[in-house]
């Protein structure tokens, strides 16, 4: 009998932490400029070259685990893009200025997504 009140008083519990255990959007807000900050620009990458995008991949791997959970799930698919994409432009390393600022452009484009989906989210 008493493992059977514990595994129910255990169900309850874990039953408390799902996915409503989201953060503010005030917290996850700080958390993602300090992510887009890590952004360098086309001048930094082209300079710093192969040394700079080998450290930014590690550190957009795990941005991820840094992102999530987001406020809202409504926010998970957009953040997943920016990740994304920001890996695969220091992983690739273009040494091309203009194809870096195509890209960068790209990932502008996917924060300003986010960062909508923060605004319209009312928590």
């Amino acid at each position: 009998m008493r493992v059977l009140v514990a595994l129910c008083a255990f169900a309850l519990v874990g039953a408390g932490c799902g996915s409503d255990d989201r953060p503010s959007d005030a917290d996850w807000a700080a958390e993602w400029e300090r992510e887009q900050a890590l952004v360098p620009t086309a001048d930094e990458i082209v300079q710093g070259g192969r040394d700079l995008c080998d450290d930014l991949v590690g550190q957009y791997r795990e941005s991820m685990s840094r992102l999530t959970p987001t406020p809202a799930e409504s926010l998970d698919d957009a953040v997943e893009a920016w990740v994304d994409h920001a890996e695969s432009i220091v992983f690739e390393c273009p040494d091309d200025r203009v194809q870096i600022e195509q890209r960068l452009v790209q990932l502008d484009v996917l924060a300003a997504e986010v960062d909508a989906g923060l605004d319209a989210d009312p928590g």
